[in-house]
């Protein structure tokens, strides 16, 4: 499934005005390539591309966890099989959502906080192990980074700034706080950590398209050429739809990054189609479909799941609210 097989949300048919001026920071300059510049011109670029994403649009970049009644109720004089898609949501224990920016970057940014999250929520007696067995694969992931060319002066910060935040969860040095609720969130509004953290995702992600291009390369279209016969170059794609800031990620790259992690995904489609018709069918809901990217995880971990809409992608709960003894 590509995100651009599904149908935009009809304008008329949304309250909420649209968004502007929330740009994307592309790391690489256009017509640049990845693999034909050095590592410290690409360093130069990163660090660029990150002073620029510093200046803060109103939107946070990822929010607090609201009710997913709320995100109901901007659909209500609009796209009503989005009402009743998320009515069925609600039936199925999923309760909240926590917004992030549309900038191109949510996929990532989404994906990344749901990712530690689910380490911070975890059961007591696994956590400690669970997380210990995160780093063991994130450290792994070094090495596929430079299997395929990265060099250390790229990714070594924003792997220290992932693998530091992950840590916390389980610190017991009394001048670095343990990791809360709050302060995930802090963490992730922090514009150079967050970014920091959904650049690392970025290059695991393009690693692993480059390390098995033959698993990937059927599926690469140019997604700015929609109507292409012939899929680009792994190299190619990755240079220019993964790596670089803003650029929106389809099921080839929630692929990639979640084999890469070894993590299992659930991304539930509000897609505005009515899938539920006949005699049978709940005229107050619509069924919702759900894309599992299984890795073989056990049971301690709860898959990440994201919610999808045309265009976006935010975090799916089945809390309505943060807990308030964090905040």
């Amino acid at each position: 499934m590509k995100a651009g097989d599904l149908p935009d949300i009809d304008d008329k048919a949304t309250p909420a005005p649209p968004q502007e001026g929330l740009p994307g920071y592309s790391i690489v300059a256009p017509g640049s390539e990845l693999s034909t510049l050095p590592s410290a011109e690409l360093f130069e670029m990163n660090q660029v591309a990150m002073q620029d994403a510093e200046q803060p649009p109103d939107i946070p970049l990822i929010g607090l966890l609201t009710k997913l009644s709320d995100l109901q109720e901007e659909y209500i004089r609009g796209n009503q099989t989005f009402v009743k898609q998320i009515s069925r949501l609600v039936q199925q224990g999923y309760l909240g959502v926590r917004r992030t920016r549309g900038d191109g970057d949510c996929f990532y940014r989404a994906f990344a906080f749901a990712y530690i999250e689910r380490l911070l929520k975890a059961p007591e007696p696994f956590r400690e192990t669970l997380v210990q067995d995160t780093l063991t694969v994130l450290g792994r992931s070094v090495q596929l980074l430079q299997n395929v060319g990265y060099e250390a002066l790229v990714y070594e910060d924003f792997y220290e700034t992932l693998v530091h935040t992950i840590k916390r969860i389980i610190n017991a040095r009394p001048d670095v706080p343990k990791l809360t609720q709050r302060g995930l969130l802090d963490a992730f509004n922090d514009t150079p950590i967050s970014n920091s953290i959904m650049i690392y995702m970025r290059y695991v992600t393009s690693a692993q398209i480059k390390v098995d291009p033959f698993s990937y390369a059927p599926y690469l279209y140019n997604p700015d050429e929609p109507y292409a016969d012939e899929p680009m170059n792994p190299a190619d794609f990755c240079n220019h739809f993964v790596e670089c800031m803003g650029k929106e990620a389809d099921h080839v790259q929630i692929t990639a990054l979640t084999t890469a992690l070894k993590v299992n995904v659930r991304v539930a489609y509000l897609d505005g189609h009515e899938h539920g018709k006949g005699p049978t069918a709940d005229p107050d809901t619509s069924p919702i479909n759900f894309v599992s990217f299984d890795n073989g995880e056990g049971e301690e971990l709860e898959a990440v799941t994201l919610l999808y809409r045309p265009g976006h992608y935010d975090v799916l709960s089945r809390m309505s609210e943060d807990p308030q003894e964090s905040f």
